[in-house]
């Protein structure tokens, strides 16, 4: 379930670090560029294999698609700062996202959703807060965290392509290393338990501020729901270093979740119209 493998790095890095630059519009730098690399013909037959495997060992496709919803609630440490998010899902990509912080006894919250056409976003520590709609890279990399299932459930159906890259150590422990081709160029690295063949670790390449950064999430605690293996507790390293971490303290799979939640909130402008008057 793609929820709990990628919200944690996604939303530390698009609160925490600087910005993308977007000043030349849906232009790419060329760093960005550079970060494509040529996609392989065909897929390694051995890193089909693994990912079946891995598939296998985490319950099954059958179980994974039977679940429709989840709510999950989260505790974040990023640095010396604490988060709690709150998140919403429901198949095949509708996502509400909640991320609450505190400081001096006041709650801050930030809202953002995708109801299967819209991205929004409503950051209620504005003095005058009001909904938005998400644009560009904005609302296309919302819209990717938005997905269902992970994407080594669909990997085929997207166009990727795997490749084998070996035995490796990975924290004095021998892993099998996966890489996947996105249809783009952009690459994803899945590292796999030569046990039981869960994933340990999770990693990319990103362009931050006209830096190339590697960002990794190490999966260290694994809890078996419903017949499902899902990661509960996950860090995140940039650059070797270790930045943050997440724990899952509450997960509900398959509850009734309105559509109402993933809707962008209808706020009056009323502040608008007593500043006119």
């Amino acid at each position: 379930m793609k929820a709990l493998y990628s919200i944690f790095a996604v939303l530390i890095l698009a609160t925490t670090l600087p910005a993308q630059n977007e000043s030349s519009g849906e232009e790419e730098t060329q760093t960005e560029v550079s970060l494509r690399e040529p996609v392989p013909a065909q897929t390694d037959p051995i890193a089909a294999k693994l990912v079946e495997t891995y598939l296998k060992a985490s319950g099954g496709k059958d179980r994974q698609k039977a679940i429709h919803s989840a709510i999950i609630h989260e505790t974040i440490r990023e640095g010396k700062k604490d988060y709690r998010t709150i998140s919403y899902r429901e198949r095949p990509d509708k996502l509400r996202l909640e991320l609450i912080t505190e400081s001096l006894g006041r709650e801050y919250k930030v809202i953002s959703g995708y109801d299967g056409t819209d991205a929004w976003t409503y950051d209620l520590t504005q003095k005058h807060p009001f909904p938005k709609e998400m644009g560009g890279k904005e609302k296309k990399n919302f819209i990717q965290l938005a997905a269902f299932d992970d994407i080594l459930m669909r990997w085929e159906e997207e166009g990727c392509v795997l490749e084998y890259m070996g035995a490796v150590n990975n924290r004095k422990q021998k892993n099998y290393l996966v890489k996947l081709f996105h249809p783009d160029g952009l690459t994803e690295f899945f590292y796999f338990h030569p046990k039981n063949y869960l994933i340990t670790r999770q990693g990319r390449r990103e362009e931050r501020n006209g830096v190339i950064v590697d960002i990794d999430s190490f999966y260290v605690k694994y809890d078996n729901i419903e017949g499902i293996w899902l990661p509960m507790k996950t860090e995140l390293v940039l650059e070797d270093q270790i930045y943050g971490y997440s724990e899952v303290t509450s997960l509900q799979l398959n509850p009734h979740v309105s559509d109402d939640l993933f809707a962008m909130p209808k706020v009056k402008e009323v502040w608008l119209r007593g500043n006119n008057q």
